[in-house]
């Protein structure tokens, strides 16, 4: 699993932007837009709901449960890239939607 900084992520239809945190968390702070919300709770359950050919970027609130979720999509085949917490794609100016 390789660290990528939000700063370096080009927007596109070819990502998937993967936010991991629960529910109750996003309805408090929003998350970025285009991205897909599978708590890491359910992951293995809703793993077919990620597109395993395009690389997927994953976070959650301030990085543990995004590093868990990159360790069980590479399991199975996914090139994924952790990229830390929400915060940190709020400082890069990413768009932030609430839910």
């Amino acid at each position: 699993m390789e660290y990528i900084n939000p700063s370096d992520v080009t927007r596109s239809d070819d990502i998937t932007i993967l936010d991991v945190r629960n529910v109750d968390e996003i309805k408090q702070s929003g998350m970025v837009e285009g991205a897909i919300n599978i708590p890491l709770s359910l992951l293995p359950l809703k793993i077919n709901e990620v597109d395993v050919n395009k690389p997927v970027y994953v976070y959650c609130a301030a990085g543990g449960r995004a590093s868990n979720a990159a360790i069980i999509l590479e399991e199975q085949g996914y090139t994924v890239y952790n990229t830390g917490g929400f915060i940190d794609w709020y400082h890069c100016g990413h768009n932030i939607v609430d839910i």
